[in-house]
């Protein structure tokens, strides 16, 4: 019995070490960040917050004169494997999973390749500043976002 309990109590110990990686490895996401450069009357905005179970969960959107023109979900979470992936939600009609192919200390790749837009996705963080770039092999559109917290 007393076998039993330590063994279970060993696999729930490696478990929510697996599913708080992501919150590990991507901390440095964290905050509330408004985008410098937007167009007139326009303001978007990004927020990343850690989840109960260890992963990042980050929304984006754009206000025009006050109203929501863009809104997107965005989830950073690891498969079984191990292998780290982007969920983005709210942009096509089902969710765009992108997997994170290079990772650094304050910086990641996410890639699809069967997304028409964008196959490539990169975040990193440049003092207060969290800079993301989306990509495919025709064009690419940056975004600068400063720390609002």
């Amino acid at each position: 019995m007393r076998l039993i309990f330590i063994t279970l109590l060993l696999i729930g110990c490696m478990s929510c070490k697996e599913s708080s990686e992501p919150l590990d490895t991507y901390s440095w996401m964290l905050g509330r960040y408004q985008r410098v450069g937007d167009q007139p009357d326009q303001e978007t905005y990004e927020r990343w917050y850690p989840t109960i179970d260890g992963k990042l969960q980050g929304y984006g959107w754009t206000l025009h004169h006050g109203d929501t023109v863009f809104y997107e979900e965005m989830l950073i979470n690891s498969y079984k494997s191990g292998q780290m992936y982007l969920e983005v939600k709210g942009v096509n009609e089902t969710p765009t999973v992108f997997e994170i192919i290079e990772s650094s200390h304050q910086e990641f790749t996410a890639v699809n390749l069967d997304n028409e837009f964008p196959t490539h996705i990169n975040y990193f963080k440049s003092g207060d500043t969290l800079k993301a770039s989306i990509s495919n092999t025709d064009s690419r559109l940056e975004f600068d976002f400063i720390r609002e917290d």
